[in-house]
C-alpha cells in the first residue's frame, strides 16, 4: 500500500512537471511569433496573435499588453488607447517602473508637456527607484523645459564615464546645446553618443 501511494505520487510529480514544461513551451512559442512578427513589421499578424485566446490564457496580462505598447511605438499609432489599458491592469512595483519611463521616455522625445507631466508625476509620486526619480527630472528640465541647468553636472559626470555607462548623458548634452542653439557641441555630442553606444 504504501510503495503504492509512493508511485502515485511519483506519478503525479512527473505529470506536473511535463505539462508546466508544456505551458512553458506554448507560451515561449507564441511569444516567438510574437516578437518576429514585430521583427518582420507584420503588424495584422502581430494584431491576430496579440488577442487570440492563446495568447489571453498563456501571456501575463501586463507582459500582452506591454507588447501591445511596443507595437504601438513602432507604428507610431494607438499609443495612449494602449497605455489607458494598463489602467485596468495590477501592477508590481518593477511593472511600474518600465511602464512609466517607457511612457514618460516616449512623450519626452516627443515633447509633448502635458502627457510628459503626467508620467513624470507618476514616476515622482508611485515609483521609489531614485535613479528614476533623477532621470525624469533631468529629461523633463532639458527636453520641455529647454533648461540648461543640468549641463554643468553632465559635464562634471562625463570626467569619470565611459563606453554605454556615458551614452545617456551624451545624448542628454547634445539636447542640451541643440536648445542652445550650439551645432558645434551638439554634434560632438551626438558623434560620442554613437561612439559610447559601440561600447567603446
Amino acid at each position: 500500500m504504501k510503495s503504492i501511494v509512493i508511485i502515485s505520487f511519483i506519478v503525479l510529480l512527473i505529470l506536473d512537471v511535463f505539462l508546466r514544461r508544456k505551458q512553458k513551451n506554448e507560451k515561449n512559442k507564441i511569444e516567438d511569433e510574437l516578437v518576429g512578427a514585430l521583427l518582420k513589421k507584420d503588424y495584422k499578424k502581430f494584431d491576430q496573435l496579440i488577442d487570440s485566446e492563446d495568447a489571453q490564457r498563456r501571456i501575463a496580462p501586463f507582459n500582452r499588453h506591454y507588447m501591445k505598447l511596443n507595437a504601438a511605438i513602432l507604428r507610431n499609432k494607438n499609443i495612449d488607447i494602449v497605455l489607458e489599458s494598463f489602467e485596468k491592469i495590477k501592477m508590481n512595483q518593477a511593472q511600474k517602473n518600465e511602464l512609466y519611463s517607457k511612457a514618460f521616455g516616449y512623450y519626452v522625445e516627443k515633447e509633448n508637456k502635458e502627457k510628459s507631466s503626467y508620467y513624470k508625476d507618476k514616476i515622482l509620486n508611485d515609483t521609489k527607484s531614485e535613479s528614476l526619480h533623477e532621470m525624469a527630472n533631468r529629461m523633463y528640465s532639458i527636453y520641455i523645459d529647454k533648461s540648461d541647468m543640468y549641463l554643468d553636472i553632465l559635464l562634471k559626470e562625463n570626467e569619470s564615464l565611459t563606453g554605454a555607462k556615458r551614452a545617456s548623458n551624451d545624448a542628454l548634452l547634445a539636447k542640451i546645446y541643440e536648445n542652445k542653439k550650439d551645432n558645434l557641441n551638439q554634434e560632438k555630442y551626438l558623434n560620442q553618443f554613437k561612439e559610447d553606444m559601440k561600447g567603446k
